[in-house]
């Protein structure tokens, strides 16, 4: 790449623009014997010199070097298709050179490319050469991963092991086995193929809950990716840490084995909340009765709700008290402290524990809804209307017709209002009138 720098100076209306007159040289040189990509710059305003490329501790590259320049705002946009032409002559020349060196074929070094706005036209397919070049049998590079974890020394410097290694022969998955201390095993060494280019240190992650090599490639696979993993959390595997400790392994993996993004948040949230608990808490959680698995996050939940909402009392006023009622077999009641309300909301999986300092300020009244001890429903009270009517996983009692005719015959002795969105069924109507 030829080029000649324009300079700026002076200030204001004096601003004044000079080029040099003569040219500057960049060359991107692939050393097939030393598997590195080289960068050799010449000319007047710089001072001569060969730089290795180092796809770990100098990932943005290509971006701070004169190819940055070739965006879709210059004029390479009319010559993209013939620059592509000789950027793939040149990848072609390296495999088969490289084939030559280390006696095998490698899979291709293609990398898909667009006009960065940042990195220029260059940045992707140049990045997949410098980095497999050092690496044949590496899976693609990916910038934005190795962005996602680079800072670390720990890491950065396993990375680089990694590079040492291949470059004198080792396979890529057997070189980050043994810079990153993990067990060398075909099951590993096969993830570490298929997955992205830095999945190791996910797998150090996983190893921090099992030991067993039978369930360290599941348990990884459910931490995520490198990028938008679990894994990054903390808490999330603290708490795996213990849980694998106290109920073992297969709990951990029956927990990760279909993660997706709900199940994901469910246990992130589950953490969350455990490591929120007091240790008099956590100590009785994990002493009490065993909880199955797919109970752990509404128990924990259970556990922060009481330790967050000090139980209250609510007192029971006259007009609470006249609420009171049985209509057949379903039993209206008022919960007379806040511990109740977390009953309620444990069974029927909804918020109304988040009224617990409006009830004991008597700013509302909630009103249970019980048949032969099962909490069924709830409702909320104000003046002479009725707010809210729910049932299970807030779903309106309309869905049920027994309920729903049950609370109209109750708001009808009680002069309520029913609640339109929750309530009201004309046919249901007629029944209680």
């Amino acid at each position: 790449m030829k080029y000649k720098v324009v300079q700026c100076y002076g200030e204001g209306d004096a601003l004044n623009m000079e080029m040099t007159d003569r040219w500057n040289t960049f060359t991107v040189r692939a050393d097939i014997g030393r598997q590195t990509v080289q960068l050799i710059q010449r000319g007047p305003d710089v001072r001569n010199y060969v730089l290795d490329v180092d796809m770990i501790c100098k990932p943005e590259w290509p971006e701070n070097t004169p190819l940055r320049y070739l965006q879709k705002t210059s004029a390479i946009r009319h010559s993209k298709k013939e620059i592509m032409q000789v950027v793939t002559a040149w990848r072609h020349e390296i495999e088969k050179r490289l084939r030559g060196k280390i006696h095998y074929k490698t899979p291709s070094m293609y990398a898909g490319t667009s006009i960065c706005s940042d990195g220029g036209l260059l940045f992707n397919p140049l990045q997949h050469i410098a980095w497999r070049l050092a690496a044949p049998t590496a899976p693609p590079y990916e910038y934005l991963t190795w962005r996602s974890i680079d800072g670390n020394r720990e890491t950065i410097s396993a990375f680089s092991d990694v590079l040492n290694q291949t470059r004198q022969g080792t396979t890529y998955a057997a070189a980050v086995c043994k810079a990153f201390h993990l067990p060398d095993k075909p099951s590993v060494r096969r993830y570490l193929r298929q997955t992205s280019a830095f999945q190791a240190v996910v797998i150090k992650k996983a190893m921090s809950i099992t030991d067993n090599i039978d369930n360290l490639i599941t348990i990884a696979s459910g931490l995520g990716d490198v990028r938008n993993g679990i894994w990054r959390d903390l808490r999330v595997i603290d708490f795996l840490q213990i849980l694998a400790k106290r109920y073992g392994d297969k709990a951990v993996t029956i927990l990760l084995k279909n993660a997706d993004s709900r199940a994901c948040w469910e246990l992130s949230d589950t953490a969350h909340m455990y490591s929120r608990l007091t240790r008099q808490n956590r100590k009785g959680f994990w002493e009490g009765m065993h909880v199955k698995v797919r109970e752990l996050h509404d128990t924990i939940m259970d556990l922060y709700d009481r330790q967050r909402i000090a139980k209250q009392d609510i007192a029971i006023t006259p007009e609470m008290q006249a609420l009171v009622h049985k209509v057949g077999s379903y039993e209206f009641y008022a919960p007379a402290n806040t511990d109740q309300l977390i009953d309620i909301s444990q069974e029927l999986h909804n918020c109304v524990k988040g009224y617990a300092d409006r009830c004991a300020a008597h700013k509302c009244i909630i009103i249970g809804v019980r048949n032969q001890e099962k909490i069924i429903a709830c409702i909320e009270v104000r003046g002479d209307e009725i707010r809210q009517a729910k049932l299970r996983n807030n779903k309106p009692a309309s869905e049920n017709t027994d309920v729903n005719r049950s609370i109209l015959t109750w708001a009808k002795q009680h002069h309520l209002k029913p609640c339109q969105c929750d309530m009201t069924s004309r046919t249901e109507t007629q029944l209680a009138v």
